[in-house]
């Protein structure tokens, strides 16, 4: 008896805090619409760049440790890899 009433607790406790969250969550949102709708900057474009050059090499140097890719092919690519970097770099500066 004692621990079915502690299970119930535990699982009444559980609820709360997921409701309290959603409750918290939805309020930071509403937070953040306001601050936005108001600032007097509603009109505004935010562009957002990734860089994922270190993940395209890391991809890379797994493939040729796992033998996905013989020494030929991955320097290759390293090199293939490096040219779009410097025309995109290129293309970004003029």
């Amino acid at each position: 008896m004692a621990k079915r009433f502690a299970n119930n607790r535990n699982k009444s406790l559980e609820e709360n805090n997921i409701i309290s969250e959603d409750k918290s969550l939805h309020s930071v949102e509403n937070n953040v619409k306001s601050i936005v709708g108001h600032s007097g900057n509603a009109n505004v474009d935010v562009e957002v760049h990734i860089e994922t050059t270190a993940i395209a090499y890391a991809m890379l140097c797994s493939m040729y440790a796992t033998g996905s890719l013989d020494e030929r092919e991955f320097r290759e690519s390293v090199q293939k890899l490096d040219s779009l970097m410097a025309k995109r770099h290129r293309r970004s500066t003029n």
